[in-house]
């Protein structure tokens, strides 16, 4: 699977150390490791983690059935030394696999594990319930700005420092309250209006198409690194979105040909065209097939006209 995340560069390891360890030095700091179960079952069946002290997040919720595919807390303990074998060992089982960040606590697993239960699932207006990837480092920014301001304090208020990587691959820090005592979130799940919820498939929308892409032409994902092309994506849905093109069958259609294309194909005058058409509702397919040999010609990438 594409997971539009940029090879980690090699000192990855030793900067979260140093972030960790900056924020966790004292009594009442706890640091753990934000495991999302889904991209690897057996992760803990590696020996270095068999016998590690873990929190299944969604036991005692209605993701209970998940299991090991499930969101997991890993408690880090030890010397600056055993911290860092373990965090290299993470290192290197999930390699590029957005599955994991780093949290410091002001309070211990337990008290922890409660505090974020009422975060694992979200609530639409229509009353459906979904679940809450706060493990996958590629959506975790996006439900962070889906936050309240009031349910961003609640949901970092025993927390010191949230840290994981972006897609580039660089160490970010999110600074939390670091209470240690929390008052209780007042629900027991998150509600989600319609506005932010829609925010968020939108958001996620890249990835998705990504993921299906790589199933069919896996060649079209070559071209560029793994964050850029996550960048090219977001920018053919931008023209996907000028065209009226709604419908998912012709918005992936419109990624994989400006993938297959050299950049800014999308600008030239004959695609622009053929956006007004279908904007006005002209089938896309039509539009298509009436692009004239010019563009095909002027926009081939070299690699692609050479065969």
């Amino acid at each position: 699977m594409f997971f539009a995340v940029n090879p980690w560069a090699p000192d990855v390891i030793s900067r979260c150390l140093e972030s960790v360890t900056s924020t966790s030095s004292g009594e009442a700091n706890f640091p753990f490791i934000l495991i999302d179960g889904a991209f690897d079952e057996t992760f803990f069946d590696a020996p270095i983690w068999r016998h590690s002290t873990r929190y299944a997040l969604y036991d005692q919720t209605a993701l209970a059935a998940l299991g090991k595919v499930g969101l997991w807390l890993v408690v880090l303990k030890g010397d600056k030394e055993t911290v860092a074998e373990h965090l290299t060992a993470l290192h290197a089982r999930a390699y590029g696999k957005p599955m994991w960040s780093l949290l410091v606590s002001s309070v211990a697993a337990d008290a922890l594990v409660q505090h974020l239960r009422p975060y694992l699932l979200a609530r639409t207006a229509d009353g459906l319930e979904w679940p809450v990837r706060w493990g996958d480092t590629r959506v975790l920014p996006s439900l962070l700005a889906a936050l309240t301001d009031v349910e961003g304090k609640q949901l970092m208020a025993p927390l010191r420092a949230w840290h994981y990587l972006d897609r580039q691959g660089e160490v970010q820090r999110l600074q939390g309250l670091g209470l240690t005592e929390v008052d209780s979130i007042p629900s027991r799940i998150w509600e989600l209006d319609d506005k932010r919820f829609h925010a968020l498939v939108d958001a996620g929308e890249a990835d998705h198409i990504l993921s299906r892409i790589d199933d069919v032409r896996p060649d079209l994902l070559r071209h560029d690194t793994p964050a850029r092309i996550h960048q090219q994506v977001q920018a053919c849905l931008r023209q996907a979105d000028r065209g009226a093109l709604n419908a998912a069958p012709d918005r992936q259609a419109l990624v994989m040909l400006g993938l297959a294309l050299v950049p800014d194909s999308f600008q030239h005058p004959a695609f622009q065209k053929l956006l007004q058409r279908t904007r006005a509702g002209h089938g896309y397919d039509d539009e298509l097939n009436a692009l004239p040999d010019e563009f095909w010609e002027s926009c081939a990438r070299p690699d692609e006209a050479a065969t």
